[in-house]
């Protein structure tokens, strides 16, 4: 047998024997007024007998009611087709499996349960009785006359007497009286469903329900739901206790049934009355989490979440002395279900257990985990006050005003180094501290803004509200590391110093310091202003062809200190063929109105002149400094002096191919 046909045999298995066993002990004709396609009235027989088809067929008779002449129906035998159409298999996907089913039996050995799902498919469909030859629809009657049919089975050129039917009136179709007896009741959240059972007016019966969410009436049952009687001991037979158990039921919902039975044409009885089964809510919501217990002496605040769910009404608060009970309510009534928070103001000190009830609609209650709260001595110290921090080399020193309070235990001082970072602060003593002085030494080298606070506690353990924040910085001594000079190059008529850069945090730049020739202990500074701390490379524009120079490089940091100068780097100009280039006259001359010193000059210059620089240096300085960029001009005003003092000016002409020209140094002093 093909998988597909078992699984609707299975789906198929019901406690039909007591009808479909008589129908096939004894020939029985069913009769019913059945309006046609074409709104014709006309009369639908089924005829059962011990035998599922008959091979030769079977002939019809029907007479009037007060004649005794039978008139034959059917032109041909009455008997099981080959198939069925195509629009029969798309109305019904099943009559596939059932056509087969009755293919593949024969006649005289189909029984047990193949008997019984044949029998009420042909109850549920009248294509497939009429594909079996056991249906007919007799349409050529009158409205009002009453008739009775009869069936024969056809034996060679014989008949055989299947059975007589009951006279019927011909008339439209009107639906059977409703099931009776109806009953439903609830048994833990399943509603049990009984009837009465009448074999002689329908086979099965299917169940419609609708809630008091749901007002559609729809029906629960896949397939006709069939009761047949179930054997007693003693010899007679009992329904079931529960003919239909409904087991898909919600809390807290009314559910409606009613009944309409199944004939065995297909057809359903009038409804029956309704049924109510009303479903309690017994399920607890969820339980409120993340209960947390603040202490505001005398008061302990009471915060949790409250659950997610359809029918939370609120929370109820229960309060005990022992984590094991007893427990009492302390809310008069329902907190809503908005409300997330409670504060119980206790009138004694001691400690406190608490939890949290979340309350459904129909009054079920789940507690949340306890809580401890311990209520003590009320008042918290006072805030300390004065409280100062003086830095010194790897110390630091916190002073504060003394608290007035009899019951101090002491201070608890805490350290950060980041304000906006209130959860950072270290607790720098485990033990409170009885005076009001503290000393932290620190490495010396620490260089960042220390942030401290000040809590005062008492024997209770309540604490004071924190000092003010102080702020202090150690003083920075540590100078930036030596840098390094990786490479001194010549290109074009320049020279260019790379270095590595520094990694001090607090880095802010460099000094570039230069020496000419073999006199290495002569070094001027090259650079006017600080050379930015990300800066690694300098271009000493101010060099001569020929001429070997000597480089070493200074970080500085932010605090001014300055780092020990890098190994000394050289590197040399090429020679090229020196040009015409020198300074014939050069002056200085102080201004004392205007409070400035005058540079003039002249030279000779030709097609390679570059332009002049100003070198300046201050009494008893060792080396020139630039005093300003290149010039064009052929005179210069200093205003950056100062009376009663002596200056020195030097004038640089420079050509474009290295060659650099110099003139006597000018010394000149300023008066006040």
């Amino acid at each position: 047998m093909h998988i597909k046909l078992l699984k609707i045999l299975i789906s198929f298995i019901f406690l039909v024997f007591s009808v479909t066993a008589g129908f096939a002990q004894l020939g029985k004709i069913l009769i019913q007024n059945e309006e046609s396609r074409d709104s014709k009235i006309g009369i639908r027989l089924k005829w059962y007998s011990q035998e599922l088809t008959y091979s030769e067929g079977v002939n019809l008779y029907r007479r009037e009611k007060g004649n005794v002449t039978w008139i034959k129906l059917n032109a041909a035998p009455l008997k099981k087709k080959e198939n069925m159409s195509q629009e029969a298999y798309q109305q019904d996907e099943t009559l596939e499996v059932f056509v087969a089913l009755a293919n593949e039996s024969n006649a005289s050995d189909v029984q047990g349960l193949v008997l019984m799902n044949i029998m009420v498919k042909s109850f549920e469909s009248e294509a497939y009785s009429e594909f079996l030859g056991i249906s007919y629809l007799d349409e050529q009657v009158e409205k009002g006359k009453a008739y009775q049919y009869k069936v024969a089975k056809i034996v060679g050129s014989d008949e055989k007497l299947i059975g007589l039917s009951d006279f019927i009136v011909a008339s439209s179709f009107t639906a059977a009286p409703p099931v009776q007896d109806v009953e439903a009741s609830l048994n833990v959240n399943k509603a049990e469903i009984n009837w009465k059972p009448e074999d002689d007016r329908f086979y099965a019966v299917n169940i419609y329900r609708s809630s008091s969410v749901d007002r559609t009436s729809k029906k629960i049952n896949e397939h006709p739901v069939m009761i047949s009687s179930v054997p007693e001991g003693s010899g007679g037979s009992n329904k079931p206790e529960a003919m239909f158990v409904d087991d898909s039921l919600k809390e807290n919902i009314t559910y409606s049934y009613y009944l309409s039975g199944v004939d065995f044409f297909g057809k359903e009885t009038a409804p029956s009355k309704i049924v109510t089964v009303s479903v309690r809510d017994v399920t607890p919501p969820p339980v409120p989490i993340n209960l947390k217990e603040t202490i505001e002496n005398p008061k302990v605040k009471l915060v949790w979440e409250n659950p997610v769910a359809e029918d939370f009404s609120g929370s109820n608060i229960y309060r005990g002395t022992k984590s094991e009970g007893p427990f009492e309510k302390i809310n008069s009534s329902v907190l809503p279900s908005s409300s997330n928070s409670y504060v119980d103001e206790t009138k004694a000190s001691g400690g406190y257990y608490y939890y949290v009830a979340s309350v459904d609609t129909a009054g079920n209650e789940a507690p949340s985990r306890k809580v401890f709260a311990e209520i003590h001595d009320i008042t918290p110290p006072s805030k300390p006050q004065g409280f100062i921090a003086v830095a010194d080399t790897g110390i630091v020193v916190l002073k504060w005003q003394m608290n007035p309070e009899q019951d101090l235990m002491g201070y608890l001082i805490y350290r950060t180094v980041d304000k906006n970072d209130k959860d950072n602060f270290v607790l720098l003593n485990a033990d409170p501290l009885l005076g009001n002085q503290h000393i932290e030494k620190l490495p010396f080298n620490a260089k960042n803004n220390f942030l401290y606070k000040l809590i005062a506690i008492d024997s209770s353990y309540n604490r004071s509200e924190p000092s003010e924040l102080v702020s202090v910085r150690m003083p920075d001594i540590l100078p930036p590391a030596q840098p390094f000079i990786k490479e001194v190059r010549e290109q074009e008529d320049k020279m260019i110093i790379e270095w590595i850069p520094n990694v001090d945090a607090d880095l802010m730049g460099y000094h570039l310091f230069r020496a000419e020739g073999s006199d290495t202990a002569s070094f001027e500074q090259l650079n006017i202003n600080l050379l930015p701390g990300s800066s690694f490379r300098y271009t000493d524009r101010f060099t001569e062809s020929g001429q070997e120079y000597f480089y070493s490089l200074q970080a500085v940091d932010s605090s001014g200190n300055t780092s020990a100068r890098s190994t000394i780097y050289s590197g040399r100009r090429r020679a090229v063929q020196d040009e015409e280039l020198k300074i014939t006259f050069a002056k200085a001359s102080f201004k004392k109105k205007t409070k400035d010193v005058v540079i003039s000059w002249k030279s000779e210059e030709n097609d390679d002149f570059l332009g002049y620089v100003i070198y300046k240096k201050e009494g008893q300085e060792s080396a020139f400094r630039p005093l300003t960029g290149m010039l064009q001009s052929s005179d210069h005003t200093d205003n950056q002096v100062k009376g009663g003092f002596t200056y020195f000016y030097e004038v640089r002409a420079y050509s474009k191919s290295g060659t650099v020209a110099k003139s006597e140094i000018l010394e000149i002093e300023t008066k006040e």
